[in-house]
């Protein structure tokens, strides 16, 4: 029986809820799809999403040019070899995750006349410092792909919202998929990371501890957190709140 093929881009497998989203992916639609991750390398500092989780592997191939970083020289490359993989491979259906393997993926597809689906995670003209000129050329990207796109997927709502407003895609195109995450390893309630973190905090178990567990960076939005604790502790005196992360938001926060 012929599975169908997906062709899965990620930008990079830094540790974090991009990777972890395709990598679930892959793995809760194993048997009935034949998936195959293609990505670029992990940067320093962010760790490796696959090394981390061996769990999770998944048959995978290197676009060592697929970065980050505007470098039309690697981005051509990695728009080659993308091309180069599909017209090999001949995946049904390419699945693009992150704004650069997002680009050069649709552009590839397009190119090889394949299907393609782009996921959008984050607003990325939000919370980013951008450059004007490289800000308004990725604005004008994500508008030509959004034509040639079969679907355009967002973790909420208001997300889409956002990309609409920016003139990105067209109200039939969009779908939420709210991002699954299995909380049963965390529900209960006296297990002895929690006794042991409640300890540390000098909380005793009746207290009501919200975190945030992310970068500490704009693009994250610690500032939303903090604007629900100062609503919440008038409410619920006995709430306690944490950040878990660091990153270039941390001094703001105070």
């Amino acid at each position: 029986m012929h599975q169908p093929k997906i062709a899965r881009i990620l930008t990079r497998p830094g540790v974090g809820g991009a990777a972890k989203h395709v990598a679930g992916l892959a793995r809760g639609l194993r048997g009935e799809f034949d998936s195959r991750l293609f990505l670029g390398p992990a940067r320093r500092g962010e760790g490796d999403f696959f090394t981390v989780f061996p769990e999770f592997e998944t048959p995978k191939t290197q676009i060592s040019t697929l970065r980050r970083e505007v470098s039309f020289g690697h981005d051509l490359r990695a728009l080659r070899d993308l091309v180069r993989h599909f017209r090999a491979w001949r995946p049904d259906l390419v699945d693009t995750h992150l704004s650069k393997a997002g680009i050069l993926g649709r552009i590839a597809a397009r190119i090889c006349g394949i299907p393609a689906i782009h996921t959008f995670h984050i607003n990325i003209f939000e919370g980013y410092n951008w450059p004007p000129h490289e800000r308004e050329l990725f604005l004008r990207l994500e508008r030509a792909c959004a034509r040639f796109s079969a679907r355009l997927l967002c973790l909420s709502d208001e997300l889409g919202a956002q990309f609409l407003a920016a003139k990105i895609g067209e109200p039939s195109q969009f779908r939420t998929v709210t991002l699954g995450v299995d909380l049963t390893p965390f529900e209960a309630d006296e297990t002895p990371a929690r006794k042991s973190v409640r300890a540390e905090l000098n909380l005793d178990k009746n207290a009501i501890l919200i975190g945030q567990i992310s970068r500490l960076a704009p693009v994250k939005n610690a500032k939303a957190t903090l604007e629900a604790a100062k609503i919440l502790e008038n409410q619920f005196p006995n709430a306690h709140f944490v950040f878990v992360g660091d990153g270039e938001s941390r001094a703001r926060l105070g």
